[in-house]
């Protein structure tokens, strides 16, 4: 990860001379320039760029925590029912409000989809969207917190420009390893 790809001391070390997927979409890059917008997707990759995709089936505490408070509400609603308390319509209307959170939980839409890294920045793409770019000269670490499991990517002066639970990114340990790669590649990008 982050050698370059082409072959060096030649003229042509300025093209890709190897088949080299591109990050974000695996369109096969070879023979174009190594600094360049994809063709396919029109990422702007580099030797050093990263698309670290996180599983589609993590969920967001947060977004579990709700829907589980809504079903818990519903099953309070039909026992309630049951009982002849609570009226179907309260029922139907619970019901409605509660299908798009788990339409979302299982469809897996809900967290980070990727971690995106290239001359340009970091970028934290939601499974809906795509997130604004931080960039380089705005950030001064990334660090991962073992206490609260939070990864934070934060600027100068004490300013925290990101944050999300490591939850989000699959495992504490994945955290890790993206806010190490993302200190790396900060040294290389802003050195070049």
């Amino acid at each position: 990860m982050g050698d370059t790809k082409a072959a060096a001391g030649h003229e042509s070390d300025a093209f890709i001379q190897v088949d080299w997927p591109c990050p974000l979409c695996a369109y096969n890059l070879k023979g174009l320039p190594q600094t360049h917008r994809c063709p396919e997707c029109g990422f702007e990759y580099d030797p050093n760029a990263k698309c670290v995709p996180f599983s589609s089936r993590r969920r967001d505490l947060r977004e579990l925590m709700i829907a589980g408070g809504l079903m818990a509400g519903w099953i309070g609603v039909t026992v309630g029912l049951m009982r002849g308390r609570i009226s179907w319509q309260v029922l139907f209307v619970w019901g409605i409000s509660l299908l798009p959170v788990l339409w979302r939980v299982a469809k897996g839409e809900v967290g980070l989809a990727r971690l995106v890294v290239n001359r340009f920045g970091v970028r934290f793409d939601d499974a809906g969207a795509v997130g604004a770019c931080v960039e380089w000269s705005r950030i001064a670490e990334a660090r991962c917190g073992w206490v609260l499991g939070t990864f934070y990517l934060n600027g100068y002066q004490s300013k925290r420009l990101v944050r999300y639970s490591a939850l989000q990114f699959g495992t504490l340990r994945r955290a890790r390893e993206c806010a190490a790669e993302i200190n790396r590649l900060r040294v290389v990008y802003i050195a070049g």
